[in-house]
């Protein structure tokens, strides 16, 4: 939750927020104090070297083996916590790990529109109702990766922003929207 203030009033509105943390390089953002902020796969060490606490739920929904063999770090990162992991499905090695709602999720939106763990994360942010959605680090730049990753990511922003969401997208990064408005304010040929 984020206190915003009410057009109509000078009294602050409590606003649902979270924090989507992606691992990409940028500047700080500041963690309004009761924003939920949910950490991605091995940000932990590309970021913050192992040390993070302000953090609410955390995101790898990759295969276990996958997870141990390529990111043992995270891995053994995982083990030690106590908030929510979500992973595909539950580890007994992993005490916080919980199964990601996919079949609500499916259910709840009728579409198969997932490319990316981010994706996976927007949706859930949408069905508990967040009314600001900040997208921090998610940078979907470089890599060959990414560029598959970025049409499922801007669906799911404009799924957020259709249910009267307001997203928020920090830092460089592929997922802003083109500043100048095609036909109006930019032509091309």
């Amino acid at each position: 939750v984020s206190l915003l203030r009410n057009s109509s009033s000078s009294l602050p509105v409590m606003v649902k927020t979270v924090q989507i943390l992606g691992k990409g390089r940028g500047a700080s953002v500041p963690f309004p104090p009761h924003a939920e902020r949910w950490g991605i796969n091995d940000l932990i060490y590309m970021r913050y070297n192992g040390k993070f606490e302000d953090w609410t739920r955390w995101f790898d929904l990759h295969r276990a083996d996958r997870i141990v063999s390529r990111r043992p770090q995270a891995w053994e990162w995982y083990k030690q916590q106590s908030k929510p992991i979500y992973l595909l499905e539950p580890d007994p090695d992993i005490q916080a790990s919980t199964a990601y709602p996919k079949a609500e999720i499916l259910d709840y939106f009728g579409t198969k529109r997932f490319g990316s763990t981010f994706d996976w994360m927007m949706a859930l942010a949408i069905m508990e109702n967040f009314k600001r959605i900040e997208i921090c680090w998610c940078r979907m730049l470089q890599q060959v990766e990414y560029q598959k990753q970025v049409p499922t990511a801007n669906y799911w922003i404009g799924q957020a922003e259709a249910r009267g969401a307001k997203v928020f997208i920090h830092g460089d990064s592929a997922l802003q929207p083109n500043p100048l408005l095609y036909g109006y304010e930019i032509t091309f040929g």
